[in-house]
């Protein structure tokens, strides 16, 4: 979980680590916006080597919903 966390403070560096657990709705990210949403897909492209789909990415809601679509990728948290 704390590189998922790392790829949020990248690309939202208002972002407080210390504030963000796995029920963390990816809305509430200060500056979340549908932008910055794309920037940190690839954001999550490039920190774990995966290819995402916008449209499978956009449906996720929590910072655990983009921990449960990385295990589906075979990554390991």
């Amino acid at each position: 979980m704390h590189k998922i966390i790392a790829c949020l403070k990248e690309v939202f560096p208002d972002c407080d680590p210390a504030t963000i657990t796995p029920d963390t709705r990816l809305g509430d990210v200060p500056g979340w916006d549908s932008m910055n949403s794309i920037n940190f897909l690839m954001e999550l492209e490039a920190v774990f080597s995966v290819s995402l789909s916008n449209a499978t990415f956009t449906a996720k809601q929590q910072v655990s919903d983009v921990a449960e679509l990385l295990r589906g990728k075979g990554i390991e948290l």
